[in-house]
């Protein structure tokens, strides 16, 4: 029986989902484009009622962008942050090691980075989010799916009424 510290080491690529990477690669690559507008500075001209040099070809690549990639890869990526922490906690479980406090550490450690990110290099950081939103996952991990929907329709109308 391998050593509980060693249970949640990184896993080598043998044991990796490779769809999940791709899938993680491309979504990452969307919130890349998606933040190249901040960037950029287009963002401030528009704010500011400038305008951004580029012409008819931004427009349609701008346009381009936020029908097909704005928003959806960010949900996508929230989402197989869900998946990766379901994953290691599935692994954890069938190596007999305990996931709470792996979990609580990882989560620790992104807030942390989310926070030097934020505050040091760019205010857009979303990995503080991640963090908390994850510290809420946990309960959830092991919860039936009729707990799960009770809390998203809960989640959903507090969302919706705090608007």
């Amino acid at each position: 029986m391998p050593h509980p510290s060693n249970a949640l080491a990184l896993k080598p690529s043998t044991e990796r989902i490779a769809a999940l990477d791709i899938i993680r690669g491309l979504a990452l690559f969307g919130v890349l484009q998606v933040n190249l507008v901040s960037f950029s500075g287009q963002c401030y001209a528009n704010w500011s009622g400038g305008t951004y040099p580029g012409g008819s070809l931004s427009d349609v690549l701008s346009l381009i962008r936020d029908v097909l990639i704005n928003g959806k890869a960010m949900s996508c990526f929230s989402i197989l942050f869900g998946v990766g922490l379901a994953i290691q906690m599935e692994r954890a479980m069938a190596r007999g090691a305990s996931f709470l406090r792996f979990g609580l550490r990882r989560l620790g450690a992104l807030a942390l980075i989310g926070t030097a990110h934020a505050v040091l290099i760019w205010n857009g950081d979303i990995l503080l989010d991640y963090a908390i939103i994850g510290l809420m996952l946990l309960p959830l991990l092991r919860a039936r799916v009729r707990t799960i929907l009770l809390v998203a329709v809960g989640a959903f109308i507090i969302n919706t009424a705090l608007r």
